[in-house]
């Protein structure tokens, strides 16, 4: 009989976790359209900071989603004289 329980609870723990992840976001990359390169990603409380490289300048972004960087707020960080 324990053995019964043990195993309806797994099962019903296996299928929670399933359900879960068919309720997740799904992005595509990638995830920012035409940057440049060298980009990294920072978190700082709820919000993220990524900053990328161009031939012409350093631009930092602000996203309160890891997946939403095109309607993200930027900033120019380095811009060369």
């Amino acid at each position: 009989m324990l053995y019964s329980h043990i195993c309806f609870g797994l099962a019903s723990l296996a299928s929670f976790a399933v359900a879960q992840l068919s309720n997740a976001a799904t992005y595509t990359n990638p995830i920012l359209n035409g940057v440049g390169a060298d980009p990294w990603v920072i978190k700082d409380g709820n919000t993220y900071y990524m900053t990328y490289t161009t031939s012409t300048n350093i631009t930092i972004l602000k996203s309160n989603s890891l997946t939403d960087w095109n309607n993200a707020d930027a900033a120019l960080a380095f811009n060369p004289p």
